[in-house]
């Protein structure tokens, strides 16, 4: 209550004042005292206020109840995780291609290589530098108790994501994934000697210019020109782009 006083005494005296500063003929002409006494008296209520009320209100027969201050909204900026480096190794490959797959199926590598990069001679004359282009396996894979043929690749292509894989491939779609990374499905039968044997594929180009390509097959080589080793390939459609979809790569 002592505080209700005070402020009730504070709006008696800038009544007081008020009225002394207004000029008699205004006193004469009631309809233009409220808005000669508005200004100073709301003048006097914004001293008050921000000396003695604060961060406070006042209310008959209550105390004084804080009001919290506003805050800002505070932010989390997350960092995009940058793509892991072209492999420099097949071992360091199949360590990918095994964290990828997380227990969800085995392979065997019988064999290795990489692309290659052919880097034309200059003015000078010489011959063409030719390095490797990454990493690639191949072997076979097992999923389900199915067996069939695999190879998988990873290499830099600039070029890559203009190319229309879908040409050579049979029931194929183009997407893109959340990372921007192009991806083509597709699959094509074998023919000839094999007719049954049919080969998936996945081929996915990450923004940043690398190539992740995979088949897998129902035939001991995913090229064909092999005997079959099921009657489908170990992984469906879906698998396979939830493997080539991941982020471990």
């Amino acid at each position: 209550m002592t505080d209700l006083r005070a402020l009730t005494d504070a709006f008696a005296e800038l009544e007081r004042r008020a009225d002394a500063a207004v000029p008699v003929e205004s006193r004469l002409r009631p309809s233009e005292r409220p808005r000669s006494r508005l200004m100073p008296v709301a003048a006097g209520v914004a001293v008050l206020a921000g000396v003695a009320v604060a961060a406070a209100v006042l209310l008959p027969g209550r105390a004084a109840e804080p009001v919290a201050p506003a805050q800002a909204p505070t932010t989390t900026t997350t960092e995009a995780q940058a793509p892991a480096p072209l492999p420099a190794s097949h071992e360091e490959l199949s360590d990918r291609f095994r964290a990828v797959l997380a227990g969800s199926a085995t392979f065997t590598v019988t064999d290795t290589g990489a692309a290659k990069t052919i880097t034309a001679p200059d003015k000078s004359g010489g011959e063409p530098v030719v390095t490797d282009n990454g990493a690639a396996i191949v072997g076979t894979l097992t999923a389900g108790g199915v067996t069939g043929g695999f190879d998988l690749g990873m290499y830099r292509d600039a070029q890559a994501a203009d190319v229309d894989w879908c040409a050579s491939h049979e029931a194929c779609a183009v997407t893109v994934l959340p990372d921007g990374s192009k991806l083509t499905m597709g699959e094509f039968h074998h023919g000839g000697a094999t007719p049954e044997g049919v080969t998936y594929m996945a081929l996915r180009v990450r923004p940043d210019g690398v190539v992740i390509d995979m088949h897998v097959s129902n035939a001991e080589s995913p090229k064909g020109n092999s005997g079959l080793l099921g009657a489908t390939p170990p992984l469906t459609r879906d698998q396979l782009r939830e493997i080539i979809s991941s982020d471990l790569w």
